[in-house]
């Protein structure tokens, strides 16, 4: 907040609240446990941002870990990262959007938290890390990725994104100080082709909300070996804005696609295995 003067000049500025942002990028990747329903390193950063974890173990016969939106019962996260020795600490911290991006080279997640702010600390003795206890990234290609696009499987696929559109703010209120999430209005976009040129036709005339929107199911399924596959369902997309895409010199289409709920949270899952 600027305090005002009756001279020319700059003003002071009085900082009304203090809080912490913290934006970072992790490789997808599975569990890497020794049981598919294991929880995969990713699954608390979920939990922490709007999402309810559901272990499904054997004698299942598809064990795995399911990721759900929620809009009740949010859970919080504490934070610690370091930097030129400093020990830096977002407490209490609340996620926001969640990004998946598959396309060409390694698919990402990117997460957003907002916390209590910490002063940082010295720290000159970082902890032991193990990096083999994470499975290692699988590239975008044919061998370790496939998706389905409203029943059809023969995709060839150049990007599925997915952003769970989680709104997290942070509130500093007499009788109230911590991040709050108050809305989630998840997107996609896919760009894509099909073999079958009759169905690729068929999808694009239901991008054309003109005479009623309808909805399509879509899914990808990243990695084939138990303990580091990762599956994004989207349940209920409005596909919408197609625009020709360049597919290594193939005509294809990419489309902006709005992730609605069915009854309620339930518009997209994410699953490790």
């Amino acid at each position: 907040m600027d305090v005002d003067s009756d001279t020319f000049g700059a003003s002071e500025e009085i900082q009304t609240s203090l809080y912490s942002t913290l934006k970072f990028g992790v490789y997808v990747s599975g569990a890497k446990k020794a049981e598919p329903s294991d929880a995969p390193f990713w699954g608390e950063l979920m939990r922490a941002s709007a999402h309810q974890e559901v272990l499904i173990p054997a004698p299942d016969p598809d064990p795995r870990v399911e990721y759900h939106p929620v809009d009740t019962g949010f859970e919080t996260i504490n934070l610690y990262y370091l930097r030129e020795n400093q020990l830096h600490k977002v407490t209490a911290a609340k996620g926001g959007s969640v990004g998946f991006d598959f396309s060409k080279g390694l698919p990402k997640m990117t997460f957003e938290f907002t916390g209590v702010f910490n002063e940082p600390v010295d720290d000159p003795s970082p902890p032991a890390f193990d990096p083999t206890v994470f499975p290692r990234p699988l590239p975008f290609n044919n061998a370790n990725t496939s998706a389905v696009i409203d029943g059809n499987t023969d995709v060839v696929l150049q990007q599925l994104t997915l952003n769970t559109g989680i709104e997290t703010k942070f509130r500093d209120l007499p009788g109230d100080e911590g991040a709050v999430t108050d809305d989630r209005n998840a997107s996609a976009g896919v760009t894509f082709m099909l073999k079958d040129d009759a169905a690729m036709r068929a999808f694009l005339a239901k991008s054309n909300s003109k005479n009623g929107v309808q909805k399509v199911a879509m899914s990808i399924q990243h990695g084939k070996t138990a303990g580091n596959i990762v599956k994004v369902a989207i349940a209920s997309g409005q596909p919408k804005k197609p625009r020709e895409a360049d597919i290594d010199g193939d005509l294809g289409y990419q489309f902006d696609v709005g992730v609605i709920p069915v009854t309620g949270n339930d518009e997209y899952v994410i699953t490790s295995q």
